[in-house]
């Protein structure tokens, strides 16, 4: 099997792509309507990330031509992103007329044109409970909706501490296989100890009374304390810092889809 390829919508400044490509995925496209974090996604792909609106139906049209293009006769297996979460975060007025609360539905047509093996959309635990204007759950429109081409459908909550991001970050993902695809399971491995953020910037200089204003210099004499720091150095590899990790796993994973 050749490397797995994805193609990143709603994709910012690449926090999702670059995680799947050091997980060994090639990325094809990003897609993006802020132009600044286009700038910032190509930068950490080095190619460049697709400018354009997916609610306007020319963008979507010349972007899944340039997708289609860049994939010549190789079939999409990942189609990701994760749509804005401001109408559905708990910290916001969470109003079920947000238009936001249905840009997932811009993945539809290319999941028509593409015909992915598998989507995945990631977005804030709000999404599990929000409400749509009839007063049925937006999640259930979203499986619905996508059983209806295909797709089986599972989704679940993660803490991205609990797999080497020193941070507590809990996010919904969902994860969709055509139905021609094997099933696949959720994550059954855990980090056994939280890496912290001493473990992430330990390492960066103390800041004076007038320091932050502009770029501040790291020094050599500012030595890493920890594998984390030597990764984001790029000092050890990706698989040295996760085989250096201490980790549990659960001897039953729950079945996705």
């Amino acid at each position: 099997m050749g490397l797995k390829n994805v193609v990143d919508l709603f994709c910012g400044c690449g926090g999702l792509s670059k995680g799947l490509e050091l997980s060994g995925y090639e990325i094809i496209a990003g897609c993006d309507n802020d132009k600044s974090a286009l700038e910032t996604w190509t930068k950490n792909h080095n190619k460049e990330g697709f400018f354009g609106d997916l609610t306007k139906k020319e963008d979507k049209t010349l972007l899944i031509k340039n997708i289609s293009k860049s994939l010549g006769r190789k079939n999409l297996d990942l189609l990701a992103g994760g749509p804005p979460c401001q109408g559905f975060s708990t910290a916001g007025w969470r109003e079920d007329a947000d238009p936001r609360n249905n840009l997932w539905s811009n993945y539809l047509d290319l999941v028509d044109e593409l015909n992915p093996k598998f989507i995945l959309i990631e977005n804030v635990q709000g999404i599990m409970s929000m409400k749509n204007k009839k007063g049925g759950l937006i999640i259930d429109d979203i499986f619905k909706t996508f059983m209806q081409k295909g797709y089986f459908l599972s989704a679940k909550i993660l803490n991205s501490a609990n797999f080497g991001v020193p941070q507590l970050r809990k996010r919904a993902f969902i994860i969709g296989r055509r139905n021609d695809q094997e099933k696949v399971f959720f994550p059954n491995k855990y980090l056994d100890k939280h890496l912290t953020v001493f473990d992430a910037i330990s390492d960066l200089p103390k800041l004076g009374i007038n320091d932050g204003k502009f770029e501040t210099v790291l020094r050599k004499n500012n030595k890493p304390k920890s594998n984390y720091q030597k990764w984001v150095r790029g000092i050890i590899t990706t698989k040295i810092f996760l085989d250096g990790l201490e980790v549990f796993e659960n001897p039953q994973p729950e079945l996705n889809i």
